[in-house]
C-alpha cells in the first residue's frame, strides 16, 4: 500500500479513537446534571412536604388559641348569667354562651383533623428526608466516578493525541491539509473503503477504471461525488459463503 494512503488510514484510525474519547467526555457533564436533578427533585418534594407540615401545625396553632378564646368566653358569659338583672340580658348571655360552645366544638373537630393530617404528612416528610439522603450518597458517588472516568477519558485523549502528532508530522503538509479539510466536513471520516464498486462514504457507483485504480492502493483517489479518499480493504470485500 502506498505509505501516504497508509499513514491517513492510521491517522483516521487515531482520529476516530480521539472524536470518540471527545464525545464520551462531553457526555459526563449532562450525566451529572441528570443526577443532579434527580436529586433536586427529591429535595423538592421533601421540601413541600416539609412546607405542609409547618403550615398544618401553624393552622393547629391558631385552632387551639381560638379554642383557649372561645372556652374563656363561655366561662366568663357563665359568670356575667349571676349578674344580670333582665331575661332579655340573661337570654343574650345564654345565646352567646350557646354560639361559643357551637365554636368550641367545631375548632375541637378541625383540630383532631389538622392531628390526623399532621401524622400523615410527617410520616411522608420522614421519608422524604430519608430519600433526600440516600439520594445525596448516590449522587457522590456518582460524581466521584465521573470524575474518575473523565480523568481517565483525559489521559486517553492525550496519549492519542502525542501518537497523533508524531504521525502526521511525518506527512506531507498539503496532503494533511486536504486530509483534515475532508475530515472536518465529514466528522472525521474522510477516508473510506469501497466494496465491490460502491463508495461507502456516499454510497453511489464508481467507475470500473477508479475501482481498478483504488484496488491498487498506491495514490490517493478521492470520491468524484463525495471527495473522500478512497481505498481498497480486502476484508470488506470478501465473499461470505
Amino acid at each position: 500500500m502506498n505509505t501516504s494512503l497508509n499513514q491517513l488510514i492510521e491517522l483516521q484510525k487515531i482520529d476516530t479513537q480521539i472524536i470518540s474519547l471527545r464525545t464520551k467526555l462531553d457526555e459526563l457533564p449532562k450525566k451529572l446534571n441528570e443526577q443532579k436533578q434527580a436529586l433536586n427533585t427529591l429535595i423538592a418534594k421533601c421540601d413541600a412536604a416539609r412546607q405542609t407540615f409547618e403550615q398544618l401545625s401553624k393552622d393547629r396553632h391558631t385552632c387551639e388559641m381560638n379554642l383557649k378564646e372561645d372556652e374563656e368566653n363561655v366561662k366568663k358569659f357563665s359568670v356575667q348569667l349571676y349578674a344580670v338583672k333582665t331575661n332579655e340580658q340573661y337570654n343574650a348571655l345564654k345565646h352567646e354562651i350557646a354560639l361559643a360552645k357551637e365554636k368550641i366544638s367545631k375548632t375541637e373537630d378541625k383540630i383532631l383533623e389538622l392531628m390526623d393530617k399532621i401524622d400523615n404528612i410527617k410520616r411522608v416528610w420522614d421519608e422524604e428526608k430519608k430519600k433526600v439522603e440516600e439520594g445525596k450518597q448516590r449522587f457522590a458517588e456518582e460524581e466521584k466516578k465521573i470524575h474518575r472516568e473523565e480523568a481517565e477519558l483525559k489521559e486517553q485523549i492525550a496519549r492519542y493525541e502525542t501518537e497523533r502528532a508524531t504521525l502526521a508530522n511525518n506527512i506531507e503538509p498539503s496532503l494533511l491539509n486536504v486530509y483534515q479539510r475532508i475530515s472536518k466536513r465529514y466528522n472525521g471520516l474522510a477516508l473510506v473503503s469501497i466494496k465491490g464498486d460502491v463508495c461507502q462514504g456516499c454510497f453511489l457507483r464508481l467507475p470500473p477504471q477508479v475501482v481498478n485504480e483504488v484496488k491498487k492502493n498506491e495514490r490517493i483517489i478521492k470520491c468524484e461525488n463525495c471527495a473522500r479518499i478512497l481505498y481498497w480493504n480486502e476484508e470488506d470485500n470478501v465473499v461470505q459463503k
